[in-house]
């Protein structure tokens, strides 16, 4: 059972940086709709938090065959990504998810855990 899913969240803009954490924010999805049309990846969706307080605001949610997230995640090109969005973003961060048949799965393998 491995990750199909990828969330790469963030804070919100450093300080002085908001314009080019927009810019940033465009050029990502272009790069994602790349990933997309090449297969890379099955699908992405970006989200936006409304006003809560906390320190999670946003976040894109990649989709995706997982071995075919595992070589992105490894790959010259993703890193990059991650290395301008610590320049531009405060709170980045990369998380490794399971969704649909995946969660089912993992669910049914923390149920049977349970000590009875």
């Amino acid at each position: 059972m491995r990750n199909n899913a990828i969330l790469l969240g963030w804070n919100r803009a450093l300080l002085g940086r908001e314009q080019l954490a927009a810019q940033m924010f465009q050029a990502f999805t272009q790069y994602l709709q790349g990933l997309q049309k090449e297969g890379t990846i099955d699908s992405f969706e970006p989200i936006f938090i409304t006003p809560h307080g906390g320190s999670l605001n946003g976040f894109f949610v990649l989709r995706g065959n997982p071995q075919k997230l595992d070589e992105l995640c490894g790959s010259r090109g993703w890193a990059e990504w991650l290395m301008k969005g610590t320049l531009h973003l405060e709170g980045l961060c990369e998380l490794r998810a399971l969704s649909g048949p995946a969660m089912a799965e993992r669910m049914a393998l923390y149920t049977e855990s349970i000590p009875r």
